[in-house]
């Protein structure tokens, strides 16, 4: 379970490296975020999801979204629409692809 966990936050780490470098996050804002994707990831790894662990994770990272557009329009940047729509699609892309209907009928 740990290694899967790890390769999915991996394959995070490049947009969260965009959002850095363009000064959008600091070092330990991209750490607290791996941190709180990393928690998300080992709940929904469980053999009982509940659809709460599901909607938690979602809520955050809508919630981080909002927070990257008001940064970008704060300092003026124009990032990349790709590196934002990557971030925006990685929960929603992931939770589809683990069965996200299977959560709901269990719920």
């Amino acid at each position: 379970m740990a290694e899967i966990v790890q390769q999915v936050l991996e394959s995070s780490i490049q947009e969260l490296t965009v959002l850095e470098k363009y000064n959008l996050f600091e070092s330990d804002e991209i750490k607290a975020i791996l941190k709180k994707r990393r928690e998300f990831e080992y709940r929904l790894r469980k053999v009982k999801k509940s659809k709460d662990d599901f909607l938690r994770y979602i809520t955050y990272e809508e919630s981080l979204l909002k927070l990257i557009r008001i940064r970008r329009e704060k300092s003026g940047l124009e990032v990349s629409v790709q590196c934002l729509v990557s971030i925006s699609n990685f929960v929603f892309f992931r939770l589809t692809k683990m069965k996200l209907k299977k959560a709901f009928l269990t719920a």
